[in-house]
């Protein structure tokens, strides 16, 4: 696999090339312009020469190094070697320049002029043999000074950049080794500062969105964990029943018999549809919607009472029912839900007693009350348990009140949000 440009590599080799290129580009520039100067300032002095003195054909005058003629066939061989005839008719300025390398001192210098002083055509030039003349010790001092100035903006700028960058990637550095560490036992710990915005922001993100996996993770456990342990009851029922029907098949047994072991695997099977409801309701994704339609919550209570009248069938235990015909918007599956487990739970743990189930507007309260015949203590069940049930009723905001007293307990169960 091949490794990746890092972003700080990137980064630097990004500023470096653009800062270099800039640095270098306005040196060049302030070279270009200073020689501009200099032909400037000659092509004055040349105009300047042409005027002082009156050259005759094949008679050319010579004054202050500068060359002055009619014709350009009278200027110095050497130069018109070096660049092509003027034309007389044109006021026009060349100039030739002997350098070998850019990074080295011209080695001569050729200029030439063609002008005309009151209707009469002048050519003036001059030559500058000596490297030293080409460029004075002002000028050549200039010239170092623009490259050591080059040189030190350089130096500057990647001393500027280092230090940046440094100031960038410890917390970039330190952001990526917080989100390595990053565990269930210091999830909860509030987010460190990074000293920018932006990686507070970035360490946010990865906070929230690690926290939203963890507890995704959670959820898939406790899924897994109260599955696995809450179904093997009642496929253990349905599993020996099976076995038992099969018995009863083998030797011809009654149909009353057939029929009492049918009904239990169908109670088991009954139990594990609504917990296996029970337990992916709670699995689902916090934020996630539930529709609401109008439910009449007295009718709802007796439908429930009246599937789970098989749990107390072989108990001495009396149940009284008091509701009222009214409906409330709710989502009905997690109702059902609810109501069929606080139910389930007063018929499961009360072996010898009585149960009241009292419904007034949207609370209903289910209070079980057990003869004493074990000093043992059960918790809400139908195998969901009080800390699934209360899951279920935190979820939606409900109100939910559990009470205990000798031999018995009340739940209490407000709908109202």
């Amino acid at each position: 696999m091949n490794e990746r440009l890092s972003l700080r590599m990137l980064v630097t080799l990004g500023a470096l090339v653009t800062g270099s290129v800039m640095i270098v580009a306005f040196s060049m520039l302030s070279a270009k312009y200073f020689v501009d100067g200099m032909d400037i300032s000659m092509r004055e002095s040349m105009e300047s020469v042409a005027g002082l003195v009156t050259p005759e054909d094949g008679r050319p005058i010579q004054l202050n190094n500068f060359t002055v003629a009619r014709r350009w066939e009278d200027l110095p061989e050497e130069l018109r070697v070096h660049m092509g005839p003027l034309n007389s008719s044109e006021k026009k300025f060349v100039q030739k320049v002997i350098q070998p390398t850019y990074f080295k001192p011209p080695e001569a210098a050729f200029f030439a002029m063609s002008t005309d002083y009151q209707g009469d055509p002048r050519f003036v030039s001059i030559i500058l043999a000596d490297p030293k003349d080409v460029i004075p010790q002002p000028g050549l001092k200039y010239f170092q000074t623009i490259f050591f100035t080059c040189i030190g903006a350089l130096a500057v700028f990647g001393l500027i950049l280092t230090v940046l960058l440094r100031r960038l990637t410890g917390p970039l550095q330190n952001l990526s080794s917080w989100a390595k560490s990053l565990t269930t036992d210091n999830m909860q710990l509030a987010v460190p500062d990074f000293g920018f915005s932006d990686l507070n922001s970035m360490a946010q993100i990865i906070h929230t969105s690690m926290n939203s996996v963890e507890q995704s993770l959670l959820r898939e456990r406790q899924f897994l964990s109260h599955a696995s342990h809450e179904l093997r009851t009642p496929i253990s029922v349905i599993k020996s029943n099976i076995t038992l029907m099969k018995r009863l098949l083998d030797e011809g047994q009654s149909l009353e018999k057939k029929q009492s072991v049918a009904n239990r695997i169908v109670r088991a099977a009954n139990t594990m549809a609504q917990l296996t409801e029970t337990l992916l309701w709670i699995n689902r994704e916090e934020g996630r919607e539930t529709e609401v339609y109008p439910i009449n919550i007295g009718a709802l209570i007796k439908n429930v009472t009246s599937d789970l009248q098989y749990l107390i069938s072989q108990k001495a235990v009396s149940v009284t029912l008091n509701t009222e015909d009214n409906s409330l918007s709710l989502p009905e599956t997690l109702c059902t839900i609810v109501v069929s487990n606080l139910i389930r739970n007063a018929f499961q743990h009360t072996h010898s007693g009585s149960v009241d189930i009292r419904q007034e507007g949207s609370v209903i309260t289910i209070t079980n009350v057990n003869e004493p015949i074990s000093n043992s203590k059960t918790d809400l069940g139908f195998g969901v348990g009080l800390p699934l049930t209360e899951q279920l009723v935190e979820r939606y905001g409900w109100r939910y009140e559990v009470r205990e007293f000798e031999n018995g307990r009340s739940v209490t169960l407000d709908f109202s949000v």
